[in-house]
């Protein structure tokens, strides 16, 4: 097992524009202000590599909280992977926090989409039937993310070949395919 770690770039801050804490795996701290543009964590050895809706939770709650200008939460994979999940369009992202439909959106922990709610059904099908067409654990996880979130203002990217990538997910006859686009 690793450690967890983080760092945050805050803008308008040139005396201490960043910041480094560490934690435990899956237990790193991240503090952030209305100054963060972006966070960088790592998941260890011994979890997923991919974007979790944690890492998605995380930029709404964080925007809800005050961090307004915050437009990505990159993750570094153990295995060299690298994903952001990324505020792809502000004005989409911004009603989204702001509608009271948000309430529904994060179970209380803020770990997980709500039971019950359309991000969790959409996110479990898509997860669920992603790794019973063969897709690895990994990989359904994060296209299941693309795919629950693709009506908020964020996107899901994958790095290759040198540079962020952004996924998608489609869905015909209780099929998913994924794609990385060019």
């Amino acid at each position: 097992m690793g450690q967890d770690n983080i760092y945050v770039y805050n803008y308008n801050t040139p005396d201490n524009p960043k910041y480094i804490n560490s934690g435990i795996p899956n237990g790193v701290n991240i503090w952030t202000t209305n100054n963060t543009i972006l966070t960088v964590h790592t998941h260890p050895f011994g979890t997923n590599s991919a974007p979790s809706p944690s890492d998605a939770i995380f930029l709404v709650k964080n925007y809800k909280n005050g961090s307004i200008n915050i437009k990505a939460n990159v993750a570094f994979g153990a295995d060299g992977s690298e994903y952001m999940v990324y505020v792809d369009n502000a004005s989409t992202f911004a009603a989204f926090c702001n509608n009271p439909s948000y309430s529904s959106f994060i179970e209380n922990d803020g770990a997980y989409f709500k039971q019950g709610s359309i991000w969790r059904t959409e996110y479990d099908n898509a997860y669920n039937r992603m790794v019973e067409q063969g897709y690895s654990v990994n990989d359904a996880q994060s296209y299941a993310l693309t795919y629950a979130l693709r009506n908020t203002g964020l996107k899901v990217y994958q790095k290759k070949t040198g540079a962020f990538k952004e996924q998608k997910t489609e869905l015909s006859q209780n099929n998913y395919s994924a794609k990385i686009c060019p």
